[in-house]
């Protein structure tokens, strides 16, 4: 990852400690698990619902809310610049695609699903397991099944 872009490992880890509820998703988390194509022009932040998008200065933030179990599934630690960052996993990033399709695109949430079933940055059983965790699986069923039969 570049220093100076929005998706650099510093520009991460400084959102993480700007924005202590936050965690990194949907296009950022796809750019860190390198899976698909986007180059976020901002970090992609979920916060808790009652909360407002912070404005950081120098850092361009999107913001959508994640509430209740929302913020606990599919989420783990990880450790940047000496920072504990939460981010979703690539399977929890691939089906928030989906959820959020229509401020990211149908396209891109269909190439990261793909991109993520090529490069098996998750099992299938894994996939089922989150698309029905995060009740998106009447959606997510037709694009699963073009892909894995």
């Amino acid at each position: 990852m570049d220093k100076g872009s929005p998706f650099s490992s510093s520009t991460i880890a400084s959102v993480g400690k700007l924005v202590p509820n936050g965690i990194i998703c949907l296009l950022t988390a796809l750019r860190f698990y390198e899976i698909g194509t986007q180059n976020p022009s901002s970090v992609w932040v979920a916060i808790p619902s009652n909360y407002r998008a912070p404005k950081l200065s120098d850092i361009s933030i999107s913001a959508v809310h994640f509430g209740g179990k929302f913020r606990k599934i599919g989420v783990r630690d990880i450790a940047i610049d000496s920072a504990s960052i939460k981010i979703t996993t690539p399977t929890r990033t691939v089906v928030d695609c989906f959820r959020f399709r229509n401020k990211i695109g149908l396209d891109v949430a269909i190439e990261a699903l793909e991109e993520g079933v090529r490069k098996k940055a998750f099992t299938s059983d894994e996939l089922v397991k989150m698309v029905q965790e995060c009740r998106i699986y009447t959606v997510m069923k037709p694009y699963m099944e073009a892909i894995y039969r």
